[in-house]
This record gives structure tokens, C-alpha cells and sequence, in this order.
């Protein structure tokens, strides 16, 4: 199958690859080989913990990553029969104050993640999600001065923060 993908598509699934098998990679194991793919006579393998893997995926809704939806969210995943998770994390929940890191969420998810036996994709929302500032902190939002929005054709700020 990946001989028939393409190279740029071999390159992006080795990428995605690496921060999708979360749940392994940050354990702490005697096991130090990362997901990759192999070719062998022609033929090609996802290697995930020097095995092949046949990743059967989901991807929780964009804001399912709260704490009390993931229940529902693993409920789902193990209905499905799913061996990997996407799931959405926000820069507001990560720095809810300048400088101030909470990885409670993170270290959630993966614990969570180990329990189900589920690979994990973390998604950031940073800056932008579907172009809007959504999920920045709000401390960048109520600081308008030295975070401003895209001002729009009208001259008013759009919901959407300036890469300027």
C-alpha cells in the first residue's frame, strides 16, 4: 500500500507517526525504538514497538479534550475498536496564565491513554483554530494592545489574532 502512496505521503505518515505514538514514546521503557517504516524486498511496514502496526484511528471532536467529556470519548474509542486516539489539546488549558505551565491535561491523557492500550495523537490549538483565537489564552485575548486581532475590511478586529 505505501509503495502506492507516494514518497510526500511516506514523509508525512513517518511524521505523524512519531507524535502519534505518545502513549510509548513518553513511558519510561527498556524499549527505546520509535515508530517507523521499513522496506524490506519491496515491501513496506509501520514498525510501532518493532512490531508492524496497523493504526485504527479516531479523532475526538475539537473540544472533547476537556476533562470531564473524555469518559465518553474512551467509551467510544473502545466501541469502535480503536487502537489510536487524536485528540485535541488547547494552548488556554496549557499557559492559562503568562508563563505558567499546567500539563495536568497532558499528563491526563496519557495515563488515560495507557489504560485504554490506545496510541495517542495530541492536536494543538495554539494561535489559530479555523482561523479564530478560540483556544489562546485569555489573557492574550483581554490584551488587545500587545495581541491585536486581523482588522477587517470594515476597519473593526475580526475574531482571528494578527500574525503581526
Amino acid at each position: 500500500m505505501l509503495k502506492q502512496i507516494g514518497k510526500k505521503a511516506q514523509q508525512t505518515l513517518l511524521l505523524t507517526s512519531f507524535l502519534f505514538a505518545g502513549s510509548k514514546i513518553f513511558a519510561q521503557t527498556n524499549d527505546a525504538s520509535l515508530p517507523r517504516i521499513i522496506e524490506k524486498s519491496g515491501r513496506h511496514a509501520f514498525l510501532v514497538d518493532g512490531k508492524p502496526f496497523l493504526m485504527l484511528g479516531g479523532q475526538a471532536h475539537n473540544s472533547s479534550a476537556w476533562p470531564a467529556l473524555m469518559p465518553g470519548v474512551w467509551k467510544s474509542a473502545e466501541m469502535m475498536h480503536l487502537n489510536t486516539l487524536e485528540v485535541p489539546i488547547y494552548w488556554e488549558q496549557i499557559e492559562p496564565q503568562p508563563g505558567k505551565f499546567d500539563f495536568a491535561l497532558v499528563d491526563t491523557l496519557l495515563t488515560q491513554a495507557r489504560q485504554h492500550n490506545v496510541h495517542l495523537v495530541l492536536l494543538w490549538f495554539g494561535t489559530w483554530k479555523n482561523g479564530s483565537n478560540h483556544y489562546m489564552p485569555e489573557w492574550m485575548k483581554r490584551d488587545a494592545e500587545k495581541y491585536p486581532n486581523i482588522t477587517g475590511k470594515t476597519g473593526k478586529p475580526i475574531d482571528s489574532p494578527s500574525p503581526h
